[in-house]
């Protein structure tokens, strides 16, 4: 894998100068607290968990964080904004949980990969209004199509918030909430995001809470719901950039 994502940067970016480097590579530490981990609506690990690791960034187009992998082109500034990416796909125990837990039926999910795509126009005052979608196809187990469509607005100062609903084939439906699920719509979900940019060292804090409600209920009551269909993730994300 690792190899994998470094072949990639080198044919997104082309031969880097010795003399350029420090200038086109940066490094952000990120620090991650979640309340529960959920995937796309459907409860993973019910209980807190942390965890910290590096992302490296080269020419501030390619991002690297573990085995994912992104390339975005655009700026946070721009009236279309957009992200093709790699991620990695696991349910197993997080590698450091607050709370006493075992595996059970939410971890029966096998390993895999997904690519996806990004893409949000931003509109209004400072670009604050956002509408997007995100399109996304596991490629190991059932190959199937996830799409999702948002949209967002600022609420109170250094805040915003975003609405989303989610839409799958029935292979990655299956994959999602279990054997017996159907395609269709899989979850909508409301959310509020919190930035903290006044910290004592180069970098942010960035809070969620997000309400998720599982649409349909044949999906409800696949294998990996069983009935817990409906869930609140709280999560706190502190970044510094360290180079």
């Amino acid at each position: 894998m690792l190899f994998k994502i470094i072949v990639m940067i080198a044919l997104l970016l082309g031969p880097i100068k010795p003399a350029q480097a420090l200038d086109k590579f940066g490094v952000k530490a990120m620090a991650f607290y979640s309340s529960q981990q959920l995937f796309r609506g459907a409860v993973v690990w019910p209980k807190p968990n942390v965890f910290a690791a590096p992302m490296l960034i080269f020419y501030e187009k390619v991002f690297v964080a573990g085995p994912n992998i992104y390339f975005s082109p655009t700026q946070r500034v721009d009236f279309f904004q957009w992200r093709l990416g790699t991620q990695f796909i696991d349910d197993n125990r997080p590698p450091l949980s607050l709370g006493d837990h075992e595996e059970d039926f939410r971890n029966q999910r096998k390993s895999s990969i997904e690519t996806y795509f990004r893409g949000s126009f931003h509109f209004g005052k400072r670009g604050k209004f956002k509408l997007g979608t995100l399109l996304a196809r596991e490629w190991k187990e059932g190959n199937g199509l996830h799409s999702e469509f948002f949209i967002g607005s600022p609420f109170l100062p250094f805040t915003s918030l975003e609405a989303r609903v989610s839409f799958s084939e029935k292979a990655m439906s299956q994959y999602i909430h279990g054997r017996s699920a159907v395609s269709g719509h899989g979850f909508t979900s409301l959310g509020i995001n919190g930035v903290m940019p006044f910290v004592p060292w180069d970098g942010v804090i960035l809070l969620n809470f997000t309400q998720f409600w599982i649409a349909k209920q044949v999906n409800r009551e696949a294998d990996f719901i069983r009935g817990d269909s409906k869930k609140s993730l709280f999560s706190i994300r502190i970044i510094w950039n360290a180079l």
